[in-house]
């Protein structure tokens, strides 16, 4: 489902993508791929994911009906909504419920708040993203975050980070993990630090290095949680 977010959204910016530095040399803009061959992917990938959710039980497969909603009108909201990220943040995480509610039939509490958490997350890092491309984004007329915080962006990041730090620690407090997350929730709020003082510079290589070290940032909290439970 990433791989056809990723597809139709850029058939959906193929006319913008040229415009804009990062993203000019993509397939689809560059003639290298075609506009049939890309949907043609998309249906197949579809096809794909039908057939995996299709072995679940009922639950899975409703949710997944919002999951295939999400994934298509994403690519359309950075043209009338404010804050695409914000939107892509809940599409992104959307696995987290349809994931619990294959293993235990339900969407529990603990489910909707590591959705919020994980959308937070998506929403923080879309924004690093989104920092890199602002310029060409006011010229080409489209929507991020970055434009809609303006100069406060880098408050307002900041202080995201810090609300997400906070929810991480009141969720393992619910999920009453051991200490062994607590003392890898150091090095979260660590490492978010050094992308808050990175995206500071409001530099361009700065703010597209800390959005790459998200992946990073991703493996220590995999790992808090897995060592938290244990």
């Amino acid at each position: 489902m990433r791989s056809l977010g990723c597809v139709v959204n850029d058939c959906c910016d193929r006319r913008y993508d040229g415009f804009v530095e990062r993203t000019k040399n993509r397939p689809i803009v560059q003639g290298r791929i075609s506009l049939y061959q890309a949907w043609t992917c998309a249906f197949v990938l579809a096809c794909m994911a039908l057939w995996i959710v299709l072995h679940f039980n009922l639950l899975v497969i409703q949710l997944s009906c919002v999951g295939l909603a999400l994934t298509l009108v994403y690519p359309l909201m950075k043209r009338f909504f404010s804050c695409p990220q914000l939107f892509l943040g809940l599409t992104f995480a959307w696995g987290i419920p349809m994931a619990y509610a294959a293993i235990q039939s339900q969407v529990p509490t603990d489910a909707w708040s590591l959705y919020v958490l994980a959308a937070l997350w998506i929403l923080i890092y879309d924004t690093q993203y989104a920092m890199v491309d602002r310029e060409d984004d006011i010229k080409i007329g489209v929507r991020s975050s970055a434009r809609l915080f303006g100069e406060n962006d880098r408050m307002i990041l900041t202080g995201l980070t810090v609300l997400m730090l906070v929810l991480w620690l009141v969720f393992a407090y619910y999920l009453e993990l051991n200490l062994l997350f607590f003392a890898l929730w150091l090095i979260m709020c660590a490492h978010q630090w050094i992308q808050c003082r990175w995206v500071w510079t409001r530099e361009k290589t700065l703010c597209f290095r800390a959005f790459l070290s998200n992946q990073w940032w991703g493996g220590i909290v995999w790992l808090a949680l897995v060592l938290g439970l244990s």
